[in-house]
């Protein structure tokens, strides 16, 4: 975790969150590169939530998850970058 032990539940809660959505698209990401179609729905309703949620946080708490977020927002810009870029040449799968 990188947010500080000092922080509440709520925060790290929050994190923990933001940290899965980090790996589910990572995930799209590496599925994406062999050509793989992949489902995202319900992504963004998940990322409004987190969203949502840290605005909650005192602003401290807020600030403390910004490297996370950040994080975060870098994974989606390559995914949709590779999502992008790789359009065309998905296949459904059977």
């Amino acid at each position: 975790m990188t947010v500080p032990p000092s922080l509440s539940v709520d925060a790290h809660n929050l994190e923990d969150a933001a940290q899965g959505l980090i790996g589910v698209m990572r995930c799209a990401s590496r599925l994406v590169a062999t050509q793989r179609s992949v489902d995202l729905a319900g992504l963004d309703h998940q990322v409004g939530l987190i969203c949502a949620k840290i605005l909650d946080l005192p602003l401290s708490e807020g600030h403390a998850l910004r490297p996370c977020l950040l994080r975060a927002l870098h994974e989606a810009d390559a995914l949709m970058q590779m999502l992008t870029r790789d359009r065309t040449n998905l296949q459904p799968e059977p």
